[in-house]
């Protein structure tokens, strides 16, 4: 049995310790201690995709595979687990549960605005 990445997902992780680097190092501490929800920082995950993971590219997500949303959100989490918790909440119970048991209507309105970010929940 192979255990590592693949390359795509290998890729992922890197994009995602990029963005970590330059976007959440930066201001994770400073916001996170003043109570500050990182709304500047989740419209920027939305944009790249983060925030749709595993949700179809017909839906306007990013159509990804399970092992790079969890690469994704360890990396994330190394650095701000808030944004780890919000991203995993975005991608977890709102677009999931939509996927899963919504009408046709309901994941045409709601999970594109979800996946790019316009809309949060939970």
């Amino acid at each position: 049995m192979d255990f590592e990445l693949t390359e795509e997902q290998r890729m992922v992780q890197e994009m995602v310790r990029l963005f970590v680097d330059k976007e959440l190092k930066p201001v994770a501490s400073g916001l996170d201690r003043d109570g500050v929800y990182p709304q500047e920082q989740l419209t920027k995950l939305g944009e790249i995709g983060l925030l749709g993971m595993f949700v179809p590219e017909e839906y306007g997500g990013a159509g990804m595979d399970f092992l790079s949303y969890v690469t994704a959100l360890e990396e994330l989490s190394k650095v701000w687990a808030s944004v780890g918790t919000i991203v995993s909440v975005n991608n977890s119970l709102m677009c999931g549960p939509i996927l899963r048991f919504g009408t046709d209507a309901q994941r045409k309105r709601y999970i594109p605005l979800v996946a790019r970010g316009e809309w949060l929940d939970c």
